[in-house]
């Protein structure tokens, strides 16, 4: 390169700085992308004192600079797309950096990386740990050397560049996944607030029909399908209700297609359906007398009175105690998974113990 070259690039260089911030640029709003620019902007300026100009590590210091200080923010997407792109563009600047590393910074480098990649707990740093611990094992006569001399700066900054995908996939994935958690969350949320609107509906239904006729009933006496109707409700409040506590859980330990799936409307649905199937079938196990003790409603005294005696509320006294007792049953089927799946299997067994003949050896 020549001098009048160099003193271009230099000028160049010097008509770039941090960039300007807008109001409602994405990065003006991130404190992290923030503190991570200018953390990217600061080990430029202190690797251009280690190169030579003219230099291809030097060209690559040129262009992060001046992608730092044109850092573009992709105003036509929505706002987490937004941020992931700038947080993409972010990474590929730092991934840059690293094909400018000076070969007297790579071990140096590597340590501190493989220390951070130690504290994010990245999936592989032992492995990537013992293969730098290889390529740098002390040499003599009797140990060959397991890396050529002149592959071993390559072989140091393909490994570096690793370590550094590593830890910023970990970091994609924590700040990722609390974006899904949290709209995963706010959909179950919706879902079960509308189920649980749905559980209340028949009885603010009573309650106008007792205000507008002056405490008579007469008009929800043929209500057969109340306790069905409840029953249904309460399985499918108690499978949201059951859906949010797991997800506030585990959520950290989910894949991401896993956490990501959560949040889709064909998965909230078909939980909402489980859960009013699981409910269904204890509702009709309860009903035909398959399940007995003293906590199974009594379903012949679960009717509705139409005169209501003067001590009472209408609300109060329609929900007694064997409709609580179903209430309760519906929801644990739809709250639980492996209620149903229980009493299935202890009904089938009995099942299959009835229908042996008495005098059949249980033995082969």
């Amino acid at each position: 390169m020549t001098t009048g070259n160099v003193a271009g690039t230099l000028q160049s260089e010097e008509q770039h700085g941090w960039p300007e911030l807008s109001s409602d640029a994405v990065f003006a709003r991130d404190v992290l992308l923030s503190h991570f620019l200018n953390g990217l902007w600061i080990k430029v300026e202190y690797l251009a004192e280690l190169v030579e100009n003219g230099s291809s590590a030097h060209k690559i210091l040129v262009k992060v600079r001046n992608g730092i200080a044109e850092f573009r923010d992709e105003r036509r997407l929505h706002y987490h797309e937004r941020m992931n792109s700038a947080w993409t563009n972010a990474f590929r600047l730092e991934l840059l950096l690293a094909l400018a590393e000076p070969p007297k910074r790579l071990l140096p480098e590597l340590q501190a990386r493989l220390a951070q990649a130690d504290e994010e707990k990245v999936a592989g740093a032992g492995r990537l740990r013992g293969i730098l611990q290889q390529m740098t094992a002390s040499q003599d006569q009797t140990h060959p050397p397991v890396v050529d001399a002149d592959e071993r700066e390559s072989r140091l900054r393909s490994l570096l560049i690793d370590i550094i995908q590593g830890i910023q996939w970990q970091l994609t994935r924590k700040y990722a996944f609390r974006h899904l958690q949290r709209e995963a969350t706010r959909k179950i949320i919706y879902a079960a607030a509308a189920s649980f609107a749905l559980f209340l509906l028949p009885y603010i239904a009573i309650f106008f029909v007792y205000w507008e006729h002056d405490g008579n009933l007469d008009e929800i006496r043929n209500w057969i399908g109340l306790p069905l109707l409840t029953a249904l409700a309460a399985g499918l409040f108690g499978a949201y209700f059951s859906r949010l506590l797991y997800l506030q859980k585990n959520w950290s330990l989910l894949e991401y297609d896993e956490l990501a799936a959560a949040g889709e409307l064909a998965s909230i649905i078909l939980r909402g359906i489980i859960g009013i199937c699981g409910s269904a079938i204890v509702f009709f196990l309860l009903h035909a007398g398959i399940i007995t003790g003293s906590f199974v409603p009594d379903f012949s005294n679960m009717t509705i009175v139409s005169h209501i005696p003067p001590d009472h509320l209408p609300a109060t006294f329609l929900i007694g105690k064997e409709l609580s007792l179903l209430i309760v049953w519906s929801f644990i089927a739809g709250f639980s998974e492996r209620l149903v799946p229980s009493i299935l299997g202890r009904t089938e067994a009995r099942l299959d113990s009835s229908q042996k003949p008495p005098n059949q050896p249980n033995g082969h």
